[in-house]
């Protein structure tokens, strides 16, 4: 099913992107870059880099998990 795009969309300007977090979210961001010793910006960056590689097509109905299994 293909995605519908809204009457206003445009090119994105630039490479930058600004997230709302819930504080759930906030929260284990921020333990994890304690954790890694680096920046909430290079944290979220390194996390959101590779689930877009282990998840390329994420809203397909046949999920890959980790491993290399697929899910039915």
């Amino acid at each position: 099913m293909e995605r519908a795009i809204r009457s206003n969309a445009r090119p994105a300007p630039g490479k930058n992107v600004l997230l709302k977090l819930d504080e759930e979210t906030n929260r284990r961001l921020i333990k994890a870059k304690d954790r890694s010793r680096r920046s909430k910006t290079s944290e979220a960056y390194l996390r959101l880099k590779d689930h877009l590689e282990r998840f390329p097509d994420f809203y397909n109905s046949e999920l890959t998990v980790p491993g290399g299994e697929q899910e039915v």
